[in-house]
């Protein structure tokens, strides 16, 4: 069995569901056990998780859901790690066109590193 990571999404909106490597549908606010392995990739975005904080009852710890990777296969790290370089190497104008296909528009007051950082997300989360 995997090591298992409490791991709290703390992001804005009231409920996230993250598609790729496993679906899972995270509410504000709740904490999931996660293999250690996709941990890592959702930790990676502090806007949207951290870890979270196992409780001190064990009764209390069977409340909290544990995920399961079912299809390792239909994630696909070296293509999502490939696309990640070319978007932290893209100009502006390349990377505000790119990031036209996931619907993404930069805004008037938001720098190109702040859309590069939502374009990385959705790479994350959507996949390529």
């Amino acid at each position: 069995m995997p090591e298992l990571i409490p791991v709290k999404y703390i992001g804005r909106f009231p409920e996230f569901e993250y598609a790729n490597h496993a679906k899972i549908l995270f509410a504000k606010d709740e904490t999931k056990l996660i293999p250690f392995e996709l941990s890592e990739r959702l930790l990676s975005h502090p806007d949207l998780f951290e870890l979270g904080v196992l409780p001190t009852k064990p009764a209390d710890i069977k409340k909290i859901d544990t995920v399961e990777v079912e299809d390792k296969e239909s994630y696909d790290y070296e293509k999502n790690t490939a696309e990640r370089e070319l978007v932290m190497a893209m100009t502006e104008y390349d990377l505000v066109g790119y990031a036209g296909t996931f619907n993404l528009k930069q805004g008037k007051k938001e720098s190109i590193e702040d859309l590069r950082s939502r374009v990385l997300i959705e790479i994350d989360t959507v996949g390529v």
